[in-house]
This record gives C-alpha cells, sequence and structure tokens, in this order.
C-alpha cells in the first residue's frame, strides 16, 4: 500500500501541475484489477489508500498554487477509477453455484415492498432473483449487498453477475 500511496502520489503531482495553471481538462483514469482471491477488505484498503493519495495530492497542490480551490482542482483533474474483470489464480477461487454465500441482498422497488435474500447459494439467488422480477416493478429497482468481512472478490463478482443478468432486460 505504501508503493502504491508513493507513486500515485508522484503521478497526481505531475499531473496538476500539467493543468493548473490552464483551463484544460485532463481526465485520468485509475484501471484496478484484483485477484478473485483478494478479501473485500483488502480491495477497500487499496481503495482507501487511493482516495487519500489524491486528498492530499490536491490540498498541497492547492496550497502551492496560492489557494486554487480544491473545486476548481477537481473539475480540471477528476480521477475515473475503473474496475477490468479479475485475475483467476486459482480455481479454488471459482466459486461452486450450489454452495450458501454469506451475502445479503435486498430489493427496493420504487413504489413497491422490499425484500431480502439472505446467504443464498448463486443458484437459489438466480431463482429468487426471477421470481421477483415477474412480480416486482423491476423499472427503478434498486439493489443493496451486504458481505461477510473478508468474502473474497471472486464471490463478489459473481454475485453481481447474478444480478445483472438476471435483472437487465437484454
Amino acid at each position: 500500500m505504501e508503493t502504491l500511496s508513493v507513486r500515485l502520489k508522484d503521478l497526481l503531482r505531475k499531473e496538476y501541475r500539467k493543468v493548473a495553471n490552464t483551463d484544460k481538462k485532463l481526465i485520468s483514469g485509475l484501471f484496478v484489477r484484483y485477484d478473485r482471491g483478494s478479501s473485500s477488505t483488502a480491495i477497500t484498503s487499496y481503495l482507501r489508500t487511493i482516495k487519500e493519495a489524491y486528498l492530499q495530492v490536491r490540498g498541497e497542490i492547492s496550497k502551492e498554487l496560492g489557494g486554487v480551490s480544491e473545486a476548481r482542482l477537481d473539475s480540471l483533474l477528476p480521477i475515473f477509477v475503473s474496475f477490468g474483470e479479475p485475475k483467476v489464480y486459482s480455481s479454488k477461487y471459482k466459486t461452486a453455484s450450489d454452495i450458501f454465500l454469506p451475502i445479503e441482498v435486498s430489493l427496493y422497488p420504487r413504489g413497491g415492498i422490499s425484500s431480502v435474500i439472505k446467504n443464498p447459494s448463486l443458484q437459489e439467488l438466480e431463482l429468487k432473483l426471477k421470481d421477483y422480477k415477474t412480480i416486482a416493478n423491476s423499472v427503478g429497482l434498486s439493489v443493496g449487498l451486504k458481505f461477510d468481512k473478508d468474502v473474497t472478490m471472486g464471490i463478489v463478482q459473481d454475485v453481481k453477475e447474478v444480478i445483472r443478468k438476471t435483472l437487465s432486460d437484454k
């Protein structure tokens, strides 16, 4: 995390200095790829490090430029963080479709009654979402996820994929 923080701060300082005295907007992208076996805690820590580095450098550059507002700097250099397809280093991190998962899926339809699905398998989740979709108005549906601490990102990815595939109209 320390190496990430140092490298990101150096990169951000360089990028901020490029755009600080111009009206040019520069959108920086940060592409995150993780191992399916990584814990959700590790990924959260990684994202927190990115945020802290960004806020620290933005504050430093603001002072260095004589008080340029941080909002102005944000508009000149927004940071777009995206996630790539996770790496699979071991088949042991492939989620079996019939094991119960330490998750809770909450469904909030617009104008309807919410529902909670606790500790389903991927198969059960898919079936319950299909049933829910047929009886509830899926337009304006919000989905909330809660995972146990240190759930692997592979499980998170698989659950999100089931939700996307089942609830999308494509």
